[in-house]
């Protein structure tokens, strides 16, 4: 199945809210947020963050075993194998969306460990 997303964003100047101010207001109340930022500090051209606050949809791999969890709650267990790498379910789990909209082409998967 294919999940179907549309992205809107919003710019702001950085001179009235840095990306790290608006995260600490916001990851109280988003428990699974995330902040994720350029990491050339120097360059003030085509910096970008993004802060993700409520995960749709997740993918766990840990101890010989992938969890895919989808936004309609469906859930795909696995066991990482010859068969089944851990590339080719990242890179499955990525297929399952189609995303349309604003800076479309710059979504992907945002995660941690």
């Amino acid at each position: 199945m294919t999940y179907k997303f549309t992205t809107n964003c919003k710019k702001v100047m950085g001179d009235l809210h840095t990306p790290v101010s608006l995260y600490l207001k916001i990851r109280d109340a988003f428990p699974q947020s995330a902040l994720l930022e350029s990491s050339d500090y120097h360059a003030n051209e085509n910096s970008t963050s993004y802060i993700g606050l409520n995960p749709m949809a997740h993918i766990d791999i840990n101890r010989g075993e992938c969890i895919e969890t989808y936004p309609d709650g469906n859930t795909v267990r696995n066991r990482i194998s010859g068969e089944f790498t851990i590339s080719g379910a990242l890179n499955n789990f990525i297929n399952n969306f189609c995303i349309n909209g604003d800076n479309s082409s710059l979504t992907g998967l945002f995660g941690y460990t």
